[in-house]
């Protein structure tokens, strides 16, 4: 084991930081697994985050990723040879995948480990029960929130809304392929309120079709009527039909 080092002594970075990952790293080497054995023997990555966030946060808790603890800059031989995130209270701008869930309880200005990816237990606040993804909830270190789209996929959750316990895959994408249910028949328009994954009882969302000679949906090549599914996905905020609707007519 390295030694520690105290306040005042020649060193690159604090002495209370290289002190705690010191002793992390001790640690892991006395369970006889290393952190890079560790996180490959499951089906989770961990890393470790500082928490910055002003609050302790405890074990299956969630910190917005904020930067990193070592800059290549000015740390390089620390930044190479082991990552270590800064955390924050989670808010919006995390929910695109910038986010971590605690493995162990953090402590305000302590360093622990965190989940990256791979299947993790947490707390989610479940809005609706047809939900199948989670993601950030804003200015909540405790849990997540469910959604129809998000980084984490539900492989697991108690019944009913609210707190909840769950098992989650982190690392899925709410923007791959899903089915959903036409929940009326097609009219004039370019739009059609579809049921996403379940029909009748799935998040009622606006499916938006890309039209190709033809000026509406009742006048394409695909008969829409209530309970037929179509395969959708995601982008740039709406739900889009990947199939396009074709007819025959002339569009001006």
């Amino acid at each position: 084991m390295a030694k520690h080092v105290t306040a005042g002594e020649k060193f690159r970075f604090g002495a209370q930081t290289y002190n705690e990952l010191n002793g992390l790293i001790e640690k892991d080497r006395l369970n006889g697994l290393s952190m890079q054995a560790k996180g490959a023997r499951g089906n989770n990555d961990f890393v470790l985050v500082k928490n910055i966030s002003g609050t302790d946060v405890g074990r299956f808790g969630v910190l917005g990723i904020a930067g990193i603890l070592f800059d290549p800059q000015t740390a390089l031989p620390a930044f190479t040879e082991r990552t270590v995130f800064t955390g924050q209270i989670p808010a919006e701008s995390h929910q695109t995948g910038r986010f971590l869930i605690c493995a162990e309880p953090i402590k305000n200005g302590a360093i622990g480990r965190a989940w990256a990816d791979g299947i993790v237990t947490t707390r989610i606040d479940v809005l609706d029960p047809s939900h199948n993804y989670a993601t950030v909830k804003p200015d909540d270190a405790t849990q997540l929130v469910s959604a129809d789209q998000g980084l984490c996929y539900i492989l697991y959750k108690e019944t009913g809304t609210g707190t909840k316990w769950a098992v989650v895959r982190y690392g899925s994408t709410g923007n791959s392929l899903r089915w959903a249910f036409c929940s009326e028949d097609a009219g004039s328009g370019n739009t059609l309120d579809c049921f996403l994954d379940t029909d009748g009882t799935g998040t009622l969302v606006t499916v938006y079709f890309k039209l190709l000679n033809c000026s509406s949906l009742d006048s394409g090549h695909l008969t829409l009527i209530n309970g037929v599914p179509i395969p959708v996905m995601k982008r740039a905020g709406n739900w889009w039909c990947i199939i396009p609707i074709e007819g025959t007519e002339v569009v001006v």
